[in-house]
């Protein structure tokens, strides 16, 4: 394909159209990701008061619980349905140890959730369950958990997650389920089963590996879940003491919290280890992720364990950030799993054999840990919440990693902040985000525009490709007057040429230069002469392809006209040409522009004098504007100026036709349109006396700045 021909598709309308709306689409405004997130307004509430929305009583309505943590000796909680308070206020005996030490659940089924405080003292950790909807009383009060240890010199305090509830079959109610992890406290670093009903609490074996993360899966196909750990090696403690965090562990729970195999050691800390469980046809098989991040010679990797512990596969993997990489379960395709590769957001969709099936990204993000998993649209589908890599927004992830949007948050929700989904009927879910005294409500949702986009972007595209084609039309209607106007333009170079040159001028002066050459003695003027008659003719054919010259151009060709015309008239006349200071002798103006006047000066003014004629032109500065002034002493204008303003180009009997005027007015119409100046012209007698007509002189007014520029 030839460059002319590939240059001609680059410039069709359609390409140009699909051009600009590439990028309106890249840089638009217009959001049409699948979801949103919608402010709804700003709350201020008591400080160290903090408020989580629960529907407690399943009823498609969110109740509000209040925890006042004012009182450094105990916890004052109310529970409120429509703004009412419900069962008088509770008091317990000690304080959550942060905020996040709250959790809700319906321990038997039977619709109605329970409040799950986790409070502690200097050294123990006590477990509080109260029922505010139905019962309104505290159903458990301070039950001993275990101890606490602080650590010298640190106010680490313990981390407590709720994982949820075992229900065995047969049984009403459940079992729940948390953990209790310390970081430089050591202890305690355990997994926790308490029965409500019966009043039973079961502990984890001793260890001393970190929980950083638990999951409940049946993996086995015994219809109970088992409780799989993820596991962080820090390297405090001994290697003698139990499971020490010098080491990273594979280790699984089953119901009695005890292994459902012996934990596998994974040697080197520090280290990270997390599990998910992946679908091998009918049988569960356990993938793990083992991210070491020391100095020693040891490699990171992807390992896949049977449910006995038994090592499978194993994969040496690099390619990630060190320690910001995490893995993920899929919760609707089991037989992969998703793998956030670094904070950039960047994450993989692998399958059992660790092949990328589906590349996707995210935001930039603070960490892998997110800071809540929430059903934020209440579509049965938990979110993932992160906090950018800045600290300025909250990134809304759907499970399957497909889809997210950013909600910059409008204070500072650097330290810490909770989020409770809020219920009302007849409206959409929404959120509460709250800090130590300030809170907002938002609103995840999907996009109604999302839906629409594919007909926004064909209506877009529409619209761009018929602006683009009315342009493309203004533009050929454009050249199309412009080649009409080179056309005429063709045609008056001609004329001027023809004007210029005129015929009965030539041979006249011919004549009269091959007299002289007659002689001997009028040879030197005979040369001097054709000099200027070459140079005459030289520069019409120069310019013979321009209506527009520069005004020392047409000055030039004035004077060598002049001379000649002086000459063949035998010194008839006299004229002169002054040029004021600072004139710009390079300014364009139209062919012929000033030449017509004074040839028209020339024939039918000074000439009928018989004798002692004078043309004199002057160039000055009026303004803005050039001013020339042609005059001759000849006998003026009268009403029938037809014969004062004709070229004499004609048949040469000195009657002039006008037809030098009629091509100076196109040539000057025609340099309007091309150089935006308006120049004009105007006649008058020298006197005004009807009897005493002593000359006419011509002002020719020439802009020397753009019209429209505001001087």
């Amino acid at each position: 394909m030839s460059r002319g021909r590939i240059w001609e598709i680059l410039a069709h309308p359609a390409v140009i159209s699909f051009i600009i709306w590439s990028v309106i689409l890249l840089i638009g405004p217009v959001d049409f990701s699948r979801y949103r997130v919608t402010y709804l307004h700003d709350e201020f509430r008591k400080i160290n008061t903090y408020f989580y929305y629960r529907d407690l009583d399943s009823d498609g309505e969110s109740e509000m619980v209040s925890f006042d943590l004012n009182d450094t000796a105990r916890t004052q909680i109310i529970f409120y349905k429509d703004n009412k308070i419900i069962g008088g206020q509770y008091d317990l005996r000690f304080r959550p140890m942060t905020p996040e030490n709250v959790f809700f659940d319906d321990y038997n089924n039977d619709g109605i959730s329970e409040c799950y405080v986790f409070t502690g003292n200097e050294d123990s950790i006590f477990l509080n369950i109260i029922d505010g909807i139905q019962s309104k009383r505290k159903i458990v009060e301070n039950v001993f958990i275990d101890f606490r240890h602080t650590a010298l010199n640190s106010m680490s305090f313990p981390f407590i997650n709720y994982i949820g509830k075992i229900t065995l079959p047969g049984r009403e109610a459940g079992d729940n389920v948390f953990i209790i992890t310390t970081g430089f406290s050591l202890q305690p670093r355990n997994i926790y089963r308490y029965d409500i009903d019966k009043d039973i609490l079961v502990k984890s074996p001793e260890s001393g590996a970190p929980i950083i993360g638990c999951r409940l899966s049946d993996i086995n196909n015994d219809q109970i879940p088992e409780i799989l750990l993820d596991i962080l090696a820090t390297g405090n403690l001994d290697v003698s003491f139990p499971y020490s965090d010098r080491f990273t562990w594979l280790m699984i729970l089953d119901y009695n919290l005890k292994f459902l195999f012996p934990p596998v050691k994974l040697e080197n800390h520090p280290a990270r280890l997390q599990i998910v469980p992946l679908k091998f046809g009918d049988s569960v098989k356990i993938v793990a992720f083992r991210d070491y991040y020391g100095s020693e010679e040891d490699t990171s990797s992807f390992c896949i364990y049977s449910k006995d512990g038994k090592l499978i596969a194993r994969k040496l993997v690099s390619d990630f950030e060190m320690p910001y990489a995490s893995i993920y379960q899929n919760e609707e395709n089991k037989n992969t799993f998703y793998f956030l590769r670094s904070r950039l957001g960047v994450i993989n969709e692998l399958d059992s054999s660790f092949k990328v099936v589906r590349k996707l990204s995210i935001p930039p993000v603070e960490s892998w840990e997110t800071k809540a998993r929430i059903d934020a649209d209440n579509d049965g589908h938990p979110e993932y919440i992160f906090r950018s890599a800045d600290l300025k927004s909250l990134i809304f992830v759907t499970d399957d990693f497909r889809n997210y949007v950013s909600w910059k948050m409008p204070t500072d929700f650097s330290e810490f902040f909770l989020i409770s989904r809020v219920l009302e009927k007849g409206v959409k879910p929404s959120l509460f985000v709250q800090t130590n005294s300030f809170g907002t409500y938002i609103r995840f949702e999907k996009n109604k525009l999302y839906y629409l986009k594919y007909p926004v972007y064909l209506i877009l595209y529409l619209v761009i490709f018929l602006f683009i084609s009315l342009i493309a039309r203004l533009q050929k209607y454009r050249l199309n007057i412009k080649s009409e106007t080179e056309k005429k333009i063709a045609g008056l170079q001609m004329r001027a040429i023809r004007n210029q040159a005129d015929p009965h001028f030539t041979l006249n002066v011919l004549n009269a230069i091959g007299s002289l050459y007659a002689t001997e003695t009028d040879r030197q003027k005979a040369d001097y002469l054709f000099g200027k008659y070459a140079r005459l003719i030289r520069q019409t054919v120069i310019s013979s392809d321009q209506i527009i010259v520069s005004l020392e151009d047409e000055l030039d060709f004035i004077k060598n006209y002049l001379d000649l015309e002086k000459f063949r008239k035998e010194n008839s006349f006299n004229y002169e040409i002054s040029i004021a200071k600072g004139i710009d002798t390079g300014l364009k103006i139209p062919r012929m522009l000033i030449h017509t006047f004074v040839e028209n000066a020339l024939k039918y003014g000074v000439r009928n004098r018989g004798g002692g004629g004078f043309i004199n032109i002057a160039v000055s500065t009026e303004g803005n504007n050039y001013q020339v002034v042609v005059e001759d002493n000849g006998t003026g204008i009268d009403k029938d100026a037809s014969q004062r303003l004709g070229s004499g180009s004609g048949s040469g009997s000195g009657s002039g036709t006008g037809k030098g005027m009629k091509i100076l007015d196109e040539l000057i119409e025609l340099y309007r349109k091309l150089e935006r100046k308006n120049i004009a012209y105007r006649l008058e007698n020298l006197s005004e006396e009807p009897d005493n007509k002593t000359g006419l002189r011509v002002i020719i007014t020439i802009p020397f700045r753009k019209s429209g520029s505001g001087n």
